[in-house]
């Protein structure tokens, strides 16, 4: 530690944590979803490993991603919510803290998901996306199936569960079966 840097929470403490090395969307390997990518506004990288403009995905494609988004959000706000305290300097902490400025692990999972430069601009290109209540539904209804299977619902032969916006659309069929085209998975499946 640089005696004259402020040091971060984790130096103070002395747990050895490391600022993560800065997102690039073309080092995300398939079958992965990357903290990270929430920090940014611009891109998706879908479970093969492709990187989307968001300006260039149609409106049904960009819904399923937020939607698939509040899937994974409990575990993806731990990450960032520890990540920030350990990596804040210490100086940052307690300014926060004297401001009442929240810190991610003071937000909901929802709120926090929400309020990412990612979900925002999901929610700026195609503003008829699902309410957050209605996204925590479903997500609920998907780990509630997943945990009766024994396995991850969209893993389940057969199995299908309707997006959230779009009830004509299985999200287990699309997750098991239809990797997206330039565009995204297609509009009219």
């Amino acid at each position: 530690m640089d005696e004259n840097a402020d040091p971060t929470i984790a130096e103070v403490l002395g747990i050895p944590w490391e600022q993560p090395e800065p997102f690039d969307p073309r080092d995300v390997p398939p079958g992965t979803l990357d903290a990270r990518i929430l920090d940014q506004d611009q891109v998706w990288v879908d479970r093969f490993g492709q990187v989307h403009q968001l300006r260039d995905m149609c409106d049904a494609y960009r819904a399923n991603v937020l939607a698939h988004l509040y899937i994974a959000r409990s575990d993806k706000w731990c990450w960032a919510a520890l990540n920030e305290l350990l990596t804040s300097r210490a100086s940052m902490f307690v300014l926060t803290r004297a401001t009442g400025v929240p810190m991610i692990a003071e937000l909901s999972a929802t709120q926090w998901l929400e309020s990412t430069p990612l979900a925002r601009g999901l929610r700026r290109l195609t503003p008829g996306i699902a309410a957050p209540v209605v996204l925590e539904a479903w997500a609920a209804k998907i780990h509630r199936l997943s945990e009766l299977a024994g396995r991850p619902v969209w893993q389940v032969p057969g199995s299908q569960v309707a997006m959230p916006q779009d009830p004509r659309r299985s999200w287990t069929h699309d997750m098991r079966d239809r990797p997206p085209g330039p565009e995204g998975p297609d509009e009219n499946w």
